[in-house]
């Protein structure tokens, strides 16, 4: 009975923290989505002020330069966010990792407690 009452709330733990993980990671990716839209967007923009730039004939160079900061800025977003994708599944592998500890280690001590009571 001490068995099925713990697995139960170990079983419910187990579904918060993955809930907490997911919402976690949802919140995550969805911030790393928006800079690289953002970063996408100030790019777009930098080549328009350069085209601009060019047919006036004046601040290309300064223009070119914003360019070039806009494109880095575009590729840290992307690279940030398949980052961001990769390091998931390791959160998520992590995560079970520790559950099964914790359910060793609970599973451990209740048996040790009933063997204290049985022998007293």
């Amino acid at each position: 009975e001490a068995r099925k009452a713990l697995d139960a709330r170990l079983g419910d733990d187990e579904s918060k923290q993955k809930s907490k993980l997911q919402r976690r990671l949802e919140a995550r990716k969805a911030a790393a989505a928006r800079e690289r839209e953002a970063a996408a967007a100030r790019e777009a923009a930098a080549k328009l002020r350069l085209e601009l730039a060019a047919k006036e004939g004046e601040g290309a160079d300064e223009a070119a330069d914003a360019l070039r900061d806009a494109e880095r800025e575009r590729a840290e977003a992307e690279a940030k966010e398949a980052a961001l994708k990769a390091s998931e599944k390791a959160d998520a592998e992590r995560l079970e990792s520790d559950l099964a500890k914790q359910k060793i280690a609970e599973h451990a001590a209740l048996e040790s407690q009933m063997q204290s009571e049985a022998a007293a």
